[in-house]
């Protein structure tokens, strides 16, 4: 299956003591301050609820790729392994949080 996918753990990058945060779909493309590549495989430590609000694209949770659009609303659980389309004209919004 090739290399192990990284473990990304939660940080919310405005306040560290609040456990969410909602980030907009089409600024995670551009963010420096992410040490991973979203469109590799990568397991995450919390949970997302995606919601696109705009564009075409698929995303992929546990190796199955999901087609998105106006609308979708996807749920990604902890220790889900998804990874982000290059592809991707997506617009919405994630709501990341933890236990």
């Amino acid at each position: 299956m090739g290399n192990k996918p990284k473990n990304i753990q939660f940080k919310n990058q405005k306040n560290a003591n609040v456990q969410f945060d909602i980030i907009k779909l089409e600024d995670l493309y551009t963010r420096k301050d992410i040490n991973h590549s979203i469109e590799t495989n990568h397991k995450v430590e919390f949970y997302i609820l995606m919601l696109v609000e705009d564009g075409l694209g698929s995303h992929t949770i546990d190796f199955n790729d999901y087609e998105c659009s106006t609308g979708t609303l996807l749920t990604i659980r902890k220790d889900q392994i998804h990874k982000f389309s290059a592809e991707n004209s997506l617009k919405g919004n994630l709501l990341i949080f933890t236990n």
